[in-house]
């Protein structure tokens, strides 16, 4: 079933799934010029989206340039990112359960988690002025160890291409402040394009890395969504920071508690993949 269709996507020619049958897919091409397919990690939905062809040429060029292997998201990633949102949210917005910012992360894990934020009649403009906002992203604390794990990784194990994250390109002064500013190596940054809603950010990173196969295999990444949305058309591996757990069955999935366990795995599995 279509279980998403998103106008004025970025991408420009039809890519044919071996999930949909020649029917469906005519009907699909007749009604849509453009369009990218994205089968799910479950292979029971696929998302259609239209798209523009000068999206697809950017992510393309990255694709030529880029050498392989693995790259990294950025938020709950490098960053403490959604810490940062709850200091920011509990100082400007209250916190009536006095909760330590830890606590708070703890129990609600997203800040669209905290009912009493959820009602506030200035919410609205608080997200707004901050989530493009270079100078926030400037002040996010960076995970401990990262820095020192990651060129261990990239010097003897296995190279990092690229970062690639849902912020949208509207805060990439700001990221690259940060990046530089916390001595991470640099590399190619591939950021969400400014008029997409951040809704989309993890299909949009779905897409992005199904088109830069075979340049990505692997990525570091926090969201269990994106796991889920990974197209199981290549042999990717993704190493899902923070979790414990293999919820999804996966054989390519590596949940990695830590940035330890991140670069164990990653070890691993080049070794089993050379």
């Amino acid at each position: 079933m279509l279980k998403t269709i998103l106008k004025d996507f970025w991408l420009k020619s039809l890519i044919w799934s071996d999930k949909l049958s020649d029917e469906s897919l005519k009907i699909i091409s007749d009604k849509i010029n453009n369009a990218w397919i994205l089968d799910n990690y479950d292979s029971l939905e696929f998302y259609i989206f239209l798209c523009w062809e000068e999206n697809l040429e950017k992510i393309l060029k990255y694709k030529e340039i880029l050498s392989p292997w693995i790259s990294l998201d950025l938020d709950d990633t490098l960053s403490q990112t959604t810490y940062e949102w709850f200091y920011k949210m509990s100082i400007l917005l209250g916190n009536p359960e006095n909760l330590s910012i830890n606590e708070l992360q703890k129990k609600y894990w997203t800040t669209k988690n905290v009912e009493y934020w959820k009602n506030l009649p200035q919410i609205n403009d608080f997200i707004k002025n901050h989530v493009e906002n270079n100078e926030f992203v400037k002040e996010f604390k960076v995970i401990e160890n990262t820095q020192k794990i990651y060129k261990e990784i990239d010097e003897n194990i296995v190279w990092i291409n690229a970062y690639i994250t849902a912020r949208a390109e509207n805060v990439k002064s700001g990221t690259l402040y940060w990046l530089e500013k916390h001595n991470f190596s640099k590399k190619e940054i591939i950021l969400r394009p400014n008029w997409l809603h951040s809704n989309f950010g993890m299909l949009w990173k779905a897409c992005v890395l199904d088109i830069l196969h075979p340049k990505v295999l692997w990525i570091v990444d926090d969201s269990q969504h994106l796991a889920k949305l990974l197209p199981k058309r290549y042999n990717w591996n993704m190493f899902l920071f923070w979790q414990e757990i293999n919820h999804f069955e996966h054989p390519n999935i590596h949940p990695s508690k830590d940035i330890f366990k991140v670069k164990e795995n990653i070890k691993k599995v080049y070794i089993k993949t050379d």
